[in-house]
């Protein structure tokens, strides 16, 4: 019966071995494999969101701009047929002053909104 226990001793040691050595690679495979793809991967999707956002604030930036420019741009044309068609200061501008600033200001909520 002694050798018939230190027999089966010796498979119970085998199959504590093989769990410890299943246990240690499965460790080793963590920390060395899986753990550092997923940080690389976590990485990439920390840089490509902080991109998308950059590529947004660049639309909003230009989004902005071209509001602006419109403005402008409206701004001079109202203030060049003033000049030839209201010399005598006849015509209130105001209403046309105005609508031209809220539409500015629709332009630039509607940037605001799309990025």
């Amino acid at each position: 019966m002694s050798a018939a226990k230190s027999q089966s001793m010796t498979g119970f040691q085998k199959l504590v071995g093989i769990s410890v050595l299943i246990i240690s690679l499965t460790l080793v495979y963590f920390f060395l494999v899986y753990s550092p793809q997923n940080k690389e991967t976590q990485l990439l999707k920390q840089a490509q969101k902080i991109n998308e956002q950059e590529q947004k604030g660049d639309k909003l930036e230009a989004c902005l701009k071209t509001a602006k420019n419109e403005q402008s741009i409206t701004y001079e044309l109202l203030l060049d047929w003033a000049k030839e068609n209201n010399q005598d200061k006849k015509t209130d501008l105001s209403g046309a002053f105005n609508s031209i600033k809220e539409e500015y200001e629709r332009d630039r909520n509607d940037c605001y909104k799309k990025y």
